[in-house]
């Protein structure tokens, strides 16, 4: 990754990355990012207002990371896998921008210091965020119906009073894409 991509971090023990997904029009557009630095000291409610996406890295079906697209980052093309370029396009909105913490962009991947300074720091990323994205992959064979299934005894439990599954069955989405978000 180019040094000038990428700007060293201040030296506070809270300072990470966030990611501007901007906004097309066009789904087929190219992904386009920026870069800006974060800070993660605590706020009064101890939530931000970014979201964390979690996701595969793997870049095909045999689980090899390899890198198989782009985005544009800051005028950049940067290499990224084929599952996270999908949970780009699925993630992204047709007019506002989306602040987003995504490790193999925010983190630069070349820098090892950097890397043992940040990997620490995805706990509170992951508390702090305003909500959790899990991104498992496009659907495929028979996902939908295993989600559709756990939707089913989730509501089944909801029924029943049990707070877990409240929670399950109200992060749960109806749509056929495997994403999901955690508040």
């Amino acid at each position: 990754m180019s040094s000038d991509l990428y700007k060293s971090l201040p030296l506070e023990p809270n300072a990470t990355r966030m990611v501007r997904l901007l906004p097309d029009k066009e789904t087929n557009a190219e992904i386009e990012c920026e870069l800006f630095t974060y800070d993660l000291t605590e706020t009064e409610g101890g939530k931000h207002l970014y979201e964390a996406l979690s996701y595969v890295w793997s870049g095909d079906e045999e689980g090899s990371a390899e890198k198989h697209k782009e985005i544009i980052l800051h005028d950049h093309t940067i290499p990224i896998t084929a599952n996270l370029h999908a949970a780009l396009v699925n993630l992204r909105d047709h007019q506002l921008e989306r602040v987003l913490w995504v490790d193999a962009i925010c983190i630069n991947q070349d820098d090892m210091d950097e890397k043992n300074q940040q990997i620490p720091l995805m706990r509170t990323i992951y508390a702090q965020a305003d909500r959790v994205i899990i991104w498992l992959g496009e659907a495929f064979e028979d996902g939908d119906k295993a989600l559709e299934i756990i939707r089913t005894l989730a509501e089944k439990k909801f029924m029943s009073g049990n707070d877990s599954a409240t929670k399950l069955l109200e992060s749960s989405s109806t749509s056929r894409s495997r994403c999901c978000s955690v508040d």
